[in-house]
């Protein structure tokens, strides 16, 4: 009997579609759908807010375990795709939040007392 090696399981298409669209299509969707708002329904970015924050968050929407693990125990009938796409939701949503933390971290939040 034959193992399944670890790099086989990360270059899966699964587990690369659902890494890709977790850590790049959610922040880009959420990007775009605050451009649009911005854009076209005159809404405005809080107070001391910038586009960096925007990604910063857009990047943190990218963890996705609850509704990700739930949709692909819908989608899957096999244990061995269902454990693709558990790998790529979980190396996805580690990766994002990481991204999204240290975009937040070293962008240029100013403390509520010196704000004017």
């Amino acid at each position: 009997m034959e193992g399944i090696s670890f790099q086989d399981v990360a270059v899966h298409p699964i587990t690369l579609g659902i890494f890709i669209g977790l850590l790049v299509g959610k922040p880009i969707g959420i990007c775009l759908c605050s451009w649009l708002a911005l854009r076209f329904f005159k809404a405005e970015l809080p107070f001391g807010m910038t586009w960096r924050h925007i990604i910063g968050v857009s990047f943190l929407g990218g963890i996705g375990f609850t509704i990700s693990f739930f949709i692909s125990g819908l989608s899957f009938a096999t244990p061995e795709n269902l454990e693709y796409a558990k790998l790529g939701i979980l190396s996805s949503s580690i990766l994002a939040g990481t991204v999204g933390y240290f975009i937040l971290v070293y962008s240029d939040i100013q403390p509520l007392d010196k704000r004017s």
